[in-house]
């Protein structure tokens, strides 16, 4: 079932994505050109769990869908990051301040395996303490916020939390559950 990548063209080859148009041939020999994939780093988000039981979200405007959006503390692997979990170990301490003695993998998952390449992983951290100010990059600009979990289940039912960060909620929830 797989197909055959005759010719590989980078429209768009940055630090941020890239954007790929490949020449593919089915199997049954039908070609698809162009056949565009964007290609993305990985990336990392975490449902952080406080204390007092209330899970850390930020809230940010995001301009692929030009709204101000509350999500889980999130960002993508840098190269420089030995793995996903030093990774979101950094970004929770950057864009919130918190920390937590353990990180636990929930999940692995395909953005889109129709044309993206990259894969988001889901983290649980309970616990969670801060122990700094938070530091985010200059491109953010974020508001902490801590909700219960009935507020998370009202976001996702209202449509307004992101279906990878939903996904990665579900999850958390179910590894507790556990």
């Amino acid at each position: 079932m797989k197909w055959k990548v005759k010719n590989t063209k980078y429209i768009v080859n940055d630090q941020w994505i890239k954007l790929r148009a490949d020449t593919c041939m089915m199997p049954n020999g039908t070609i698809l050109d162009p056949y565009y994939v964007l290609e993305h780093t990985d990336w990392v988000n975490v449902v952080a769990i406080t204390e007092d039981q209330k899970i850390l979200m930020v809230r940010q405007y995001r301009h692929g869908i030009g709204k101000v959006v509350v999500e889980l503390p999130a960002g993508c692997v840098d190269t420089h990051d030995i793995n996903s979990e030093r990774t979101i170990r950094r970004e929770l301490l950057e864009e919130t301040g918190f920390t937590a003695d353990d990180f636990i993998l929930t999940g692995k998952m395909p953005l889109n395996t129709s044309n993206h390449n990259n894969y988001t992983y889901s983290y649980l951290a309970r616990d969670v303490k801060k122990i700094q100010f938070a530091t985010p990059d200059a491109t953010e600009d974020l508001e902490i916020l801590e909700l219960s979990f009935e507020e998370v289940y009202k976001l996702i039912e209202d449509g307004e939390l992101q279906a990878l960060h939903t996904a990665s909620f579900l999850l958390a929830v179910r590894h507790l559950a556990q």
